[in-house]
């Protein structure tokens, strides 16, 4: 008969492992939703605008053009920079630069208000 000393110790690490990695799980899965919350709040920040401000539609069409490469909606404003000709720019100095500043302000404080609600697993990454 064998003494095998180690078995807790192995036990424990497997126990570890499978933790872990339903927590990182979870986190890929918040992020994700995360994400697809930025996009559909600040494509709907957009699209108010247009509707609510129609001698601005072409304004918003503009930013979207140039402070969102490809149309991707889903940059943060502070994290993320977009890349211009001559200079790096967050989406908000875009805004500014093109006139559409309170455009750019509605949605600093919609990804402020998305950001202020991450909750845990997720949370404890940032």
């Amino acid at each position: 008969m064998q003494i095998t000393t180690f078995a807790p110790a192995k036990k424990a690490i497997k126990i570890l492992a499978v933790l872990g990695a339903l927590y990182l799980t979870s986190a890929c899965a918040q992020a994700v939703q995360i994400l697809v919350s930025v996009s559909a709040s600040r494509s709907a920040i957009i699209t108010n605008w247009k509707v609510t401000k129609p001698e601005q539609a072409e304004l918003a069409d503009r930013f979207v053009n140039e402070c969102f490469p490809n149309g991707e909606l889903v940059k943060h404003d502070d994290s993320e920079l977009i890349e211009q000709p001559a200079k790096l720019q967050t989406i908000t100095e875009c805004g500014e630069s093109i006139g559409a500043d309170e455009l750019a302000a509605a949605i600093k404080a919609s990804d402020t208000g998305l950001e202020s609600g991450i909750a845990w697993p997720l949370s404890s990454f940032i």
